[in-house]
This record gives structure tokens, C-alpha cells and sequence, in this order.
């Protein structure tokens, strides 16, 4: 047993080699995903007809993990809607921090697998099918938003980039202000 050490390029690539294995023997498979640069392995979840699946960002860029600390090793179930959006299941978020040996890195992370997928089973649904998760405020939510309509989920889409250069009711973006920095 080797204790892991964040800063020993052996250790990190010897721990990649774990977390790469480990996947694969649980059949997760790896997967690209826009906006990420690290290993992100991916395993969809049966009799969900493809919509939801348990993801593993695995720190891992290149040959090896992250040199060290602020983030973590992260599972997690996803759930895919009608508007073609993953969506966590919040209650099924994990994380697992890079502590102690590789040997009980990789078995919290198998536990964590092990742990999203029964919450993937067991999670309640929704009139409409969907799974529920919990809200910030704790109360159980539809991952579809079936109570909104396509046209309105649309126009979330489109007014959501612009409402963070709003403020004190001036559109800053309009008056040239907001590219100028003089807000």
C-alpha cells in the first residue's frame, strides 16, 4: 500500500492508472465533454432509456491526476431532459477527496459509484416520469420542468447570458459601458 503524495509525478500517474482501471471494470466508459479537460468516464443507467447515467470526473489530465488539492475526484448522476440539457440529481453528488493511499482512493470511489447509482434507482419520480430531486429550499423538484412549456425553457435560454450585465436597471451592455469597464 502506497500512500498517495500530490506532489510525486509517480504517485499521480500510478493513481491515474488506478481511477482507469477501476472504470473500466465497472463499465464506465470515457467520454468528451465540452468545457472540461480532465478524464470524465460515463455509464448510463438501465431502463432510463438513455436520459440518465452516473458520471466520474476523475481529475486525471494527460497520464495523470491533478498536482494537488482544491478539487476533488467527483461522481455524480445526470439526468438528460426534453430540451437535450443534462441536469444534476443533487442528491446524488459526490465527491471524493485524494487522501490516503491509492488502494482506499479507489474504493471511495467505487463506493461513491456504488452509492449515485442506488440514488439513481431509487430516486422518486415525477407525474411525468422524471426523476425528483431536491431543491435549495428542500422540497422535491421535477428534473424536467414539466410545468414550464418548450416556448418558455427557450426563452430562459436566451434571456440567461444577458441578465449578468444588468445593473440597477441599465442595460451596461447597450451603453458600451459594460466592454469598457467603466461600471
Amino acid at each position: 500500500m502506497s500512500k498517495y503524495d500530490p506532489h510525486s509525478r509517480q504517485s499521480r500517474v500510478s493513481l491515474a492508472a488506478d481511477i482507469e482501471a477501476l472504470c473500466e471494470r465497472a463499465l464506465f466508459l470515457p467520454i468528451q465533454k465540452e468545457g472540461t479537460k480532465e478524464r470524465l468516464f460515463a455509464r448510463e443507467v438501465p431502463d432510463t432509456d438513455g436520459k440518465v447515467r452516473v458520471l466520474v470526473y476523475s481529475t486525471i489530465e494527460g497520464d495523470e491526476t491533478r498536482k494537488c488539492g482544491k478539487d476533488a475526484i467527483r461522481v455524480c448522476a445526470v439526468y438528460r431532459g426534453r430540451d437535450g440539457k443534462e441536469r444534476g440529481i443533487a442528491s446524488a453528488d459526490r465527491r471524493v477527496n485524494r487522501t490516503g493511499t491509492t488502494e482506499a482512493i479507489c474504493e471511495r470511489v467505487i463506493d461513491r459509484m456504488r452509492q449515485c447509482w442506488k440514488a439513481t434507482k431509487t430516486a422518486s419520480k415525477c407525474s411525468c416520469g422524471a426523476p425528483q430531486f431536491k431543491s435549495k429550499k428542500g422540497r422535491l423538484v421535477c428534473a424536467d420542468f414539466h410545468w414550464k412549456s418548450d416556448a418558455e425553457m427557450a426563452a430562459d435560454d436566451y434571456r440567461r447570458p444577458q441578465r449578468r450585465r444588468y445593473y440597477g436597471g441599465r442595460d451596461y451592455a447597450a451603453t458600451g459601458a459594460y466592454a469598457s469597464g467603466r461600471w
